[in-house]
């Protein structure tokens, strides 16, 4: 399932995607194609629920 959302937070590492008032973690690793990721960027990627409470965003895209 492909969601929208903005970066609400980036240190190089590790991050935060906001969609709809909630907050989705997500690593480097999983940012394609080696893209430069910066807050308030317009991304697209696909959401995996590791438990119940953890969702994780992959396959990170920069659509704007």
């Amino acid at each position: 399932m492909k969601l929208i959302g903005i970066i609400d937070s980036y240190n190089g590492k590790y991050g935060l995607i906001k969609v709809n008032n909630e907050l989705i973690e997500f690593e480097s690793k999983d940012i394609s194609f080696n893209q430069e990721i910066n807050k308030n960027d317009k991304v697209e990627f696909r959401l995996e629920i590791k438990f119940p409470d953890i969702k994780i965003a992959r396959n990170i895209n920069k659509i704007s």
